[in-house]
């Protein structure tokens, strides 16, 4: 120690070579155990680190959409009225989600929308149809109304994922039931249609 000026200076590392000398006291087993003990709390820190990376990596690759449909209609514009079809995409996941087209083909019907269409986490957003009715008149062996088909409509999402990779999902289009009647009241009537537009004017 030297003095200067009226105040004392510590020279060297009085507080490290006490650790060293307190540490080098220490039993053989005592200092193996304090290396376990860090070397456990150093891994378990990368362990968790890990889960967080790949619950984020899981979370930009997972896409979970819901889709209903919708329909809207005016009986004056244009001439005539017209009746469009469109579907509410909702994102359930945690990242935002690119739709670049949606696709169904059933129940007579080859129904598609083309993005692209961001759609943020927890929100939505309307994403309009072209929906081409085949109507079918050959009746089922059975002797029931082949046109008549289930009354569900499945169809499958294309997306680009915000970590920018692209997933098809699997859909089930909720709230089909007034496109379903449609198409089934038109080809009672006019079983002759082939690849009939009926997202459009109602006079053609």
């Amino acid at each position: 120690m030297q003095s200067h000026e009226g105040f004392d200076v510590l020279e060297g590392d009085p507080l490290g070579e006490s650790w060293g000398h307190r540490w080098r006291s220490l039993s053989r087993g005592v200092r193996a155990g304090a290396v376990c003990l860090v070397a456990a709390a150093v891994l378990a820190a990368a362990v968790l680190g890990y889960r967080s990376w790949a619950a984020g990596r899981a979370a930009d690759r997972e896409v979970r959409l819901s889709v209903t449909l919708g329909v809207s209609s005016s009986s004056t514009t244009p001439l005539g009225g017209q009746v469009e079809y469109f579907v509410t995409v909702r994102n359930d996941g945690l990242r935002p989600t690119t739709v670049e087209e949606l696709a169904s083909v059933g129940s007579g019907m080859d129904i598609s929308g083309s993005g692209p269409l961001r759609i943020e986490a927890a929100d939505e957003a309307l994403l309009p149809l072209s929906v081409l009715l085949t109507c079918d008149p050959a009746p089922a062996p059975d002797g029931t109304d082949a046109g008549a088909g289930p009354r569900t409509l499945a169809g499958q999402v294309s997306v680009v994922r915000e970590d920018g990779g692209t997933t098809t999902s699997d859909v089930l289009i909720l709230a089909p039931e007034p496109l379903l009647d449609a198409a089934a009241t038109l080809c009672s009537a006019r079983p002759e249609l082939r690849s009939y537009q009926l997202s459009g004017p109602t006079v053609r």
